[in-house]
């Protein structure tokens, strides 16, 4: 049976809603790629702005760290330095992400020693622990294998 005349604006006005939709969908869609895209561009401004200074931490820390020779500055210097270098990486791994976005920089997957990961995170987290009283327990860091 062929759809009634009463049907028809019924219809009409459906495929009105539908297409409304989809165009808010849309835009909502455009929306949300604009706003990655400033955050994106946020991040790797801050990005910038962090690694030269960073960058200026480390190398005095280096020379500093080979002239101490009090075992417990000298522990301290090198935790610092290690910090600062963590925190180098992020920025950089920032920075790879905008490279990557931009496809001008392709994933390389690598082998790596877990463990190490693992105690150099703990060992970087044993000084905030001790300050805050908290015992960091890694069963002895993470025994190598």
């Amino acid at each position: 049976m062929p759809p009634s005349n009463s049907t028809k604006p019924l219809a009409h006005a459906h495929a009105i809603h539908v297409t409304q939709q989809l165009q808010f969908e849309k835009h909502q869609v455009q929306q949300q790629l604009e706003l990655d895209e400033s955050r994106l561009h946020f991040f790797t401004n801050i990005s910038h702005e962090l690694r030269t200074p960073l960058t200026l931490i480390t190398g005095p820390l280096e020379t500093i760290i080979t002239k101490l020779t009090d075992g417990v500055l000298k522990d301290q210097a090198q935790l610092a330095k290690r910090n600062a270098d963590r925190l180098l990486q992020l920025v950089n791994q920032l920075l790879d992400l905008r490279k990557l976005q931009a496809g001008k920089l392709q994933l390389q997957l690598t082998d790596d020693d877990i463990i190490r990961f693992i105690n150099g995170i703990v060992t970087s987290l044993q000084s905030a622990a001790e300050q805050k009283q908290l015992n960091l327990l890694s069963d002895d860091l993470v025994r190598s294998r």
